[in-house]
C-alpha cells in the first residue's frame, strides 16, 4: 500500500478501557480513573515482556479516537491494538479485551 509504513511487528498500543456500566451516567468521570488506571497497569505488566515494545499511554489514550485500526495503528506506530471494557456482575468485575492488528482489523 503507497504511503502506509508497516509499524515494527511486536509493538503494541493497549488503548483506554470503556466502562459499559457508566456509559452515560453521572459517574462517567469517577469510571475513567479507573479504566485508564486498569489500561495503564496493563501497559506496565506488558513492557516487561521483551521483545515487546509498548507504546506509552499518553500517546495511545491521546489518539484512542481514531476511525480506524489501521490508522490509529499508523499513526502509533503499532502493529497491535488492545481494547477492552470492564463492567459489573454483581459482585464480579468483568473485563473484557481484544487484540487487533492495525493494518487489517483482525482480531487475533
Amino acid at each position: 500500500m503507497q504511503g502506509y509504513h508497516a509499524p515494527v511487528h511486536h509493538t503494541i498500543a493497549v488503548l483506554p478501557f470503556v466502562d459499559l456500566e457508566d456509559q452515560g451516567s453521572a459517574n462517567t468521570g469517577r469510571s475513567t480513573w479507573f479504566t485508564r488506571g486498569f489500561a495503564e497497569d496493563l501497559i506496565t505488566e506488558l513492557g516487561r515482556f521483551a521483545p515487546l515494545e509498548v507504546v506509552h499511554p499518553y500517546s495511545s489514550f491521546q489518539s484512542a479516537d481514531a476511525t480506524s485500526d489501521r490508522l490509529l495503528g499508523e499513526g502509533l506506530g503499532a502493529r497491535w491494538l488492545l481494547r477492552g471494557s470492564v463492567r459489573r456482575d454483581g459482585e464480579r468485575l468483568l473485563v473484557t479485551a481484544r487484540l487487533n492488528e492495525a493494518p487489517t482489523g483482525r482480531t487475533a
